[in-house]
């Protein structure tokens, strides 16, 4: 209601400003259930952009290589995410999963 009669302070910034200004708003932080489908295009992009290169994968370089927007450390969600992303890709023939001293590798081949 404050805000009908009053304005917000962006409206008065940009009513006020002597210079042209943009309000951008936050990025809405990413859900659970959103994060396999985000790194699963950040790994087909990647793959994409790097066709005539060998590339190997674990779930942790995924998660590190293509950090999500509104996080600052790498947590157990985010692994768990890549590796189902990476699984899911492996599935589609994509990549080709390897065991290499008891870790999941996955390999553009």
């Amino acid at each position: 209601m404050r805000r009908i009669l009053l304005g917000s302070t962006s409206r008065r910034v940009l009513k006020l400003a002597p210079c042209p200004v943009m309000v951008v708003l936050p990025t809405i932080p990413l859900q659970p259930h959103e994060l396999i489908p985000w790194y699963e295009q950040a790994i087909k992009q990647h793959l994409n952009e790097h066709s005539s290169s060998l590339t190997v994968l674990t779930a942790r370089e995924v998660a590190d290589l293509f950090p999500l927007p509104q996080k600052k450390e790498v947590g157990v969600q985010e692994i768990k995410a890549a590796e189902k992303a990476l699984e899911q890709l492996a599935s589609k023939g994509l990549l080709c999963r390897r065991e290499i001293q008891g870790e999941a590798r996955y390999i553009n081949d």
